[in-house]
């Protein structure tokens, strides 16, 4: 039997503000560094062809504008699936940890990747009992 509300059951455990030179980091920054980025890109291949620092390139500026996307889109980022970016309403950027208890069980609750490569999802995983899992919806959290 359910012991509560899992959705209830996540709280932010640190919350740490983003800056880049004492201005906080903003989603517009990460869409725009990563738009730059392929446009840089392309143009180098053009001009100078192919080489490792352009893969390079590429990586980081699709991370980029794949976490100002999810940033802008629903305030919430899986970074790399490692750790957990937030935006607020005002489009400034978070590190969080995010984790909680168990509904079912009391065990310590974390975030983990699962499913396969091109459709991962956020789950709430039950270190104690792995079958004690649930989507993660981001908004569960409130604003920051």
């Amino acid at each position: 039997a359910s012991r509560g509300n899992w959705a209830e059951a996540f709280q932010r455990y640190h919350i740490v503000p983003l800056r880049l030179r004492g201005k906080p980091v903003k989603t517009v920054w990460l869409l725009a560094a990563g738009a730059a980025g392929l446009a840089i890109t392309a143009l180098g291949v053009y001009a100078w062809g192919m080489s490792t620092w352009w893969f390079i390139l590429i990586f980081l500026s699709l991370i980029s504008l794949d976490t100002g996307r999810d940033l802008n889109r629903m305030r919430y980022s899986r970074f790399l699936m490692m750790c957990s970016l937030e935006a607020n309403r005002a489009g400034e950027v978070f590190y969080t940890e995010i984790g909680g208890q168990c509904p079912v069980c009391d065990g310590e609750l974390k975030l983990r990747e699962i499913g396969p490569k091109r459709h991962k999802e956020t789950m709430a995983v039950c270190c104690v009992n792995g079958s004690h899992r649930w989507r993660f919806d981001p908004r569960v959290l409130g604003d920051l």
